[in-house]
């Protein structure tokens, strides 16, 4: 090994084999001129303010590389200076990163994501992190992330397990130590970009790259849910209405909210609601599976509270589009067959009368389980079923939030 450090002094190799590096690395970090990669450009820190910076982007990648994570999060508090075009030491990394934090490897859901970066965002200094793996826009004005985007401009799943790399600081301020859940350790940062540096087969260039861009919008006139249903797709829009379901059902804490005009899905991952609340909200107009909806929450705030609304008496065949995402009650209908679950405990059941028929849905998240259904309705019982009309892809379905949507009909 000593061999290796004395060849890559003499000849100034812009690699070392991982293995000796790893077995090597406090010999490494001594040698102040011991040559780990050559800069093709300037990288500048500096903090994230409006944008992502080169070398800010070079640290992230390095942490989420030496941890093996979907994600990594740099406070720009760590990354200090700059590094210039030639040849990189061993000396610059420490001096790149004075603090010389060790490494921690979270797990977080999706969901978690967006509350872990609201929390480093300021009105005033913007954004703090540098980071690698994924990519948001977010609102000064509302100090506030808009919507985050794997790198191929996918969004986040709300339920799925992601990785995430962190130092030690942000493991003591940020959320993410009771969001996420530690589950392993790494190496200090200067071990991290040393190893990363050492693993380029050519020259090194790291630029900003549109990981974080600020929008600047204005929040539009508040207007009916009937009328959003009507705004193109990605159009901003602000709508107020009541909420009609319990949060959570659908994943993260998604719900429904209808007002006289129509109804909406909620694609809701951060904010705290309860049936009953008036709620403003700020975000996208969209479609997903043929059901409208509105993600990319800018804004949302309870304005009241209420009585949990109604619902809408209405005929099997009312279950349809005319009705979509508003909660209704079917009164009186005959139970045609029941379905046994599918994937994650999911079941349905058919019901009929006058001659329609309407399918009803139960995601297991809504508390009506298949076994207890089955042990307190049959086939040809008389019910009344109460829920939210909503299509899935080519089918249309009334879906239950809660066991007591079903009961026998008096």
């Amino acid at each position: 090994m000593k061999a290796a450090l004395a060849a890559l002094m003499v000849t100034g190799a812009a690699t070392l084999p991982q293995a000796a590096l790893a077995e090597e690395m406090p010999n490494v970090a001594l040698l102040d001129e011991a040559k780990l990669g050559k800069s093709d450009i300037l990288m500048e820190s500096g903090r994230t303010t409006n944008g992502d910076t080169g070398l800010g982007n070079l640290v992230a990648d390095a942490y989420r590389a030496a941890l093996g994570t979907d994600f990594a999060l740099v406070s720009a508090d760590s990354v200090q200076g700059s590094i210039n075009w030639g040849w990189i030491s061993s000396a610059k990394v420490r001096e790149t990163l004075p603090k010389n934090q060790k490494l921690y490897k979270y797990e977080i859901k999706g969901s978690d994501l967006r509350p872990i970066l609201n929390a480093q965002l300021s009105t005033a200094n913007g954004a703090d992190y540098s980071i690698s793996g994924f990519k948001y826009v977010w609102s000064r004005e509302y100090a506030s992330v808009f919507y985050a985007l794997l790198p191929n401009d996918s969004f986040l799943f709300a339920n799925a397990t992601y990785t995430v790399a962190v130092s030690e600081s942000i493991a003591a301020s940020n959320p993410i130590a009771t969001l996420g859940r530690k589950i392993g350790e790494g190496p200090t940062e200067t071990q991290a970009l040393t190893s990363h540096l050492t693993s380029f087969g050519g020259l090194i260039a790291s630029e900003p790259a549109s990981r974080i861009r600020q929008v600047l919008f204005s929040i539009p006139e508040k207007i009916s849910i009937g009328e959003a249903r009507l705004a193109p797709k990605g159009q901003l829009v602000t709508v107020e209405g009541v909420v009609t379901t319990r949060p959570g059902i659908w994943g993260g804490k998604k719900f429904y909210l209808e007002d006289g005009t129509g109804a909406t899905f909620i694609a809701n991952e951060q904010h705290n609601v309860r049936p009953g609340d008036r709620v403003r909200v700020t975000a996208k107009s969209d479609w997903n599976v043929g059901e409208h909806r509105l993600n990319a929450i800018v804004s949302l705030s309870v304005i009241g509270h209420g009585d949990a609304p109604a619902p809408t008496l209405a005929s099997p065949a009312q279950v349809s589009d005319s009705t979509q995402s508003k909660l209704l009650m079917l009164q009186g209908v005959k139970i045609e067959g029941i379905y046994p679950p599918a994937e994650f405990g999911n079941f349905g059941f058919t019901v009929s009368k006058n001659g329609e028929e309407a399918f009803i849905r139960s995601d297991s998240r809504s508390g009506l389980l298949y076994e207890d259904f089955t042990a307190k309705f049959k086939v040809g019982d008389i019910v009344d079923c109460i829920g939210i009309s909503n299509r899935w892809v080519d089918y249309l379905q009334l879906n239950v939030r809660e066991p007591g949507d079903v009961r026998i009909s008096q």
